[in-house]
């Protein structure tokens, strides 16, 4: 009620001045500097009025101004952020192992498995198994997938606790797939002396020794499968010679017959197609000169 009662006091005391002050002043003739004076005087007492009422609104209030006080500052201030949390995952820990030379890593502890990857000199991979043995080692597959495999502990270091390190058991040994034995068979024959040129070998007629026999795949320009001199029986023999077309052939030995022509009562090469074991026969002459 104090603090009312000044201001209206102050406000009156402003307008009697103002009042006496046009009173005194001539209408119209008001030079600048008593202008000048009655506004230096009103700003004057326009200071004094609101030095008693600043010091007095500062120290007090009403609840209601503090109340909208209160109310404008929680519209105001910005709530805090949350901050996001970043999850580091954890250092993955335990033995590492590493090789002195290039190894295979299988399905298994053994060459039996199939082949998965390799570890190689200068890479290392977790170990999280073994057998009892520590002879192989079940690892991170460095060329995943899939993502472990089998190596074998001979060219291996195995850095860190060993000890806790599972024993696993091994899959199973795969079945090998069954591949068939090819047949295989044998060509065998004489070469002979036909000394009566019929292209038969009668009684008495002996075999010739140190004739090159040849075999060969598919004819003459084929691959040479095989090649040996009669004995001194006249005999020669190829075996183990799977099924095809093969090609074979008999030599004169160098000096043979200088006195007379060479005759070939039978031919000297037959093409054929091995299947169960072949025989052949040739037989040569030596007629001599006039």
């Amino acid at each position: 009620m104090k603090r009312t009662n000044l201001f209206y006091l102050g406000l009156t005391t402003v307008f009697l001045v103002l009042a006496i002050l046009a009173c005194d002043l001539p209408v119209g003739v008001a030079t600048q500097s008593e202008n000048l004076g009655a506004t230096e005087t009103m700003q004057a007492l326009a200071t004094v009025v609101a030095g008693t009422l600043e010091p007095n609104m500062e120290s007090g209030g009403s609840e209601d101004s503090k109340d909208e006080s209160v109310e404008g500052s929680d519209t105001e201030s910005p709530q805090a952020s949350e901050t996001p949390t970043i999850t580091v995952p954890p250092t993955l820990g335990g033995p590492i192992v590493h090789v002195s030379m290039d190894t295979n890593c299988r399905f298994g502890p053994g060459d039996v498995y199939e082949y998965q990857g390799a570890l190689l000199v200068g890479e290392e991979a977790a170990v999280t198994g073994k057998l009892a043995d520590e002879s192989f080692w079940y690892i991170e597959n460095p060329d995943a997938p899939p993502p472990f495999c089998w190596i074998w502990g001979m060219y291996a270091s195995v850095e860190g606790d060993k000890s806790g390190i599972p024993i696993l058991t091994p899959p199973p040994t795969p079945t090998p797939e069954y591949t068939p034995t090819p047949e295989l068979y044998s060509v065998s024959g004489t070469v002979f002396n036909d000394s009566n040129e019929n292209g038969l070998r009668d009684s008495g007629e002996g075999g010739l020794h140190s004739f090159q026999v040849d075999l060969r795949e598919d004819d003459c320009g084929g691959t040479l499968v095989a090649s040996e001199l009669t004995d001194m029986s006249g005999q020669f023999n190829f075996s183990d010679i799977p099924a095809g077309i093969y090609w074979i052939s008999v030599y004169y030995p160098p000096g043979w017959c200088l006195m007379g022509d060479r005759v070939n009562t039978r031919p000297t090469s037959y093409t054929f197609e091995v299947g169960p074991d072949r025989q052949f026969q040739f037989g040569f002459h030596c007629r001599m000169g006039p």
